[in-house]
Parts: structure tokens; sequence; C-alpha cells
């Protein structure tokens, strides 16, 4: 028996597909009978990129598993914190092995975003060029541009652009494109992206770290950090949810 259908409930069907590049599928029919009438009937399918079957993530299934249960049921608020909860496990326990697995995982496929630093208030390219040279001698290269999610998230990235070339790519949280951004909270950001590209990401214990020690420590060299940290606290959110109600 396969280790992934040790476990798995007699109503779902399991596919692997090579085209599934990061996440999983699940398409289920619903039925108007009562669940266990159509759980017998093998009409949930949960289909999974092809590297989820290596054996060091046959820990993840009986997560899968759970998530699969969960989603066919009325999604409430309490379901869907518990399917929120699974996905990071899953997605954990795939970072854990990510060094064993690493050579069966396809590369992503990526659009190179077109490029915005201009926004309603602030230039980001502006910001960026002030913090790499006051705290990093100006020697980072990077793209920086505003997001184009509707999010609090900025992050970091590492692209390839039209010419095959790597390039670190920063996206900046459009919540931070409001006039009751001081500049200070700004750059505190620009500077949190920039650490990432002169603070890399290391493996301890087959672990991927990405806000080690010495990432927290340079971190709290800015010199508005308090200031930057509590704005992002208590302000971002207020901006976040007046671009939500204007995207409606």
């Amino acid at each position: 028996m396969s280790i992934f259908n040790s476990s798995k409930p007699d109503w779902l069907t399991l596919k692997f597909s090579k085209r599934a590049k990061r996440s999983w599928r699940f398409e289920w029919k619903k039925a108007s009978g009562p669940w266990s009438w159509f759980k017998k009937r093998n009409q949930a399918v949960l289909t999974l990129p092809s590297y989820f079957q290596h054996p060091e993530l046959k820990d993840i299934f009986p997560f899968l598993y759970e998530w699969a249960e969960i989603t066919m049921e009325r999604q409430t608020s309490q379901r869907k914190k518990q399917k929120r909860s699974l996905e990071k496990q899953i997605w954990q326990l795939i970072e854990d092995k990510k060094s064993n697995i690493s050579a069966e995982i396809p590369p992503a496929r990526q659009r190179f975003p077109q490029i915005t630093p201009q926004g309603s208030f602030h230039n980001v390219q502006e910001h960026f060029d002030f913090v790499n040279r006051k705290y990093f001698g100006g020697e980072l290269q990077a793209c920086i541009t505003w997001s184009t999610r509707i999010g609090g998230q900025s992050f970091h990235s590492l692209r390839t652009n039209a010419r095959g070339e790597k390039v670190h790519l920063i996206s900046i949280s459009r919540g931070y494109d409001f006039a009751n951004c001081p500049l200070e909270a700004l750059r505190g950001v620009i500077y949190h992206e920039c650490l990432h590209i002169a603070v890399p990401p290391h493996t301890v214990n087959g672990r991927r770290v990405v806000h080690g020690k010495e990432f927290r420590r340079r971190e709290k060299l800015y010199e508005h950090y308090d200031l930057w940290i509590k704005w992002h606290a208590e302000v971002l959110p207020r901006n976040v949810r007046t671009l939500k109600r204007k995207a409606k």
C-alpha cells in the first residue's frame, strides 16, 4: 500500500500533477444527501504537485486529508481558522524538508512585474536610494516598486528579468502610500526589505531561517525603528482597510 494511501479516507481520490507548481487543487461535487452518502462515491479529488510524492513529505498527508474534510463543510469562521492553521503546518513541514527535496521542486513561473516607484504621495525609489546610501554604503542593487496587491505585506523576492538576469525585487505595500505615512515609517519598511538582501536567509539544522539573530540585531539599528514599528502596527492596518473599501 502506498504511504499516501495508508491513512487516506475512502471518499477521497488523490492525483499528482507535474503542471501543479506550488500548491494543490481540491474539487468535489456537492450532494443533496448527508456527507457520509457523498463520501462513499469518491467524488472528491485532491490534485497535488508531483513532488509531494517524495517520501520526505509523507507526514503532510494527514494534514491534507483533514484540510479536505474541513473544506467540504460549511465555512464558519472557526473552520476557516482551522484551515489556515493546517495550511501553515503543511507549508512549514515542506519548508523543513526543502533542503532534501529542492531538486524535485519545479521553479515557479514568475512574470517580472511592472516597476512603479511613483505613488500618490511617495516615490519609493528616492527613499530606497536614501536608505541604501545611509545604511548600506550604496552597495545594494535592487528594483523597488509599489505592490500591486491590496494588503499590508511588503516583501523581497529574487526574480528573473526579460534578459534572464536575477534581480532583487522589493515590493512595498500601498498602505504606506498615504499622506499620514511619515518618511521615517516608509524608510523603515524599505530598510527591513533591504536587510533581506544584506542578510540573506540561511539554513540551521535543516530549517530555513529568515529573521535570525543577526537580522534582528541589524534591524534595530534603524534610527527610527520604534516609530516605524508603532506606525506599522497601528496605522498601516487602517490604511489597508481604506484601500480594500475603495477596491470594492
